[in-house]
């Protein structure tokens, strides 16, 4: 997923590859895996600029599909930014295919004081599988309270404080995990 201003003005130009079979014979490709066709809408206007172009040939290269104008809570396209001259459609959510189907909402919110751009948020839809467990080994109850006895004690500041001890604890405390 990325998501931000991008600067750039796309109107409802497509996001995808658009396959022409009157151009392109036909050819069994057992790996090419066709883009989905999924029109979208925009609010803004304007014709595409340069970032506009880039955007779009960074989603047709990488599969990414943009959220903007195709998807429940912004289904119209509703402009993100407010300057000057006017308003337009610049900051973009964009998802691949894989986590298209895992967009629950996309949303631009009301304008704030803060910045001339519209807050942009997108909910995921999580799956959670609780797995069974079989414990194998059978663990004795912890007690409700460690009591130290006064010979524990010094077994343990001494354990603690050799040599040995203290470099496997340098060693676990310098691994980065």
């Amino acid at each position: 997923m990325v998501q931000g201003d991008f600067n750039a003005h796309t109107n409802t130009s497509p996001d995808y590859v658009l396959f022409d079979e009157s151009k392109q014979p036909y050819v069994a490709d057992n790996y090419y895996v066709e883009d989905r066709i999924m029109p979208r809408n925009n609010l803004d206007p304007k014709r595409i600029n340069n970032s506009g172009r880039c955007l779009l040939d960074l989603c047709k290269e990488t599969s990414l599909t943009i959220l903007n104008g195709r998807t429940i809570g912004d289904l119209h396209g509703k402009q993100s930014c407010i300057t000057y001259n006017g308003c337009s459609l610049v900051d973009y959510t964009l998802v691949s295919f894989d986590l298209l189907s895992l967009v629950g909402y996309f949303e631009i919110h009301d304008l704030t004081s803060l910045s001339n751009h519209y807050l942009i948020s997108c909910t995921l839809l999580t799956f959670f599988c609780s797995t069974n467990c079989v414990n194998q080994t059978q663990l004795d109850p912890l007690p409700r309270k460690f009591i130290w006895s006064p010979g524990a004690i010094e077994s343990y500041v001494k354990d603690i404080t050799s040599k040995e001890n203290k470099t496997k604890l340098a060693l676990f405390t310098n691994n980065s995990f």
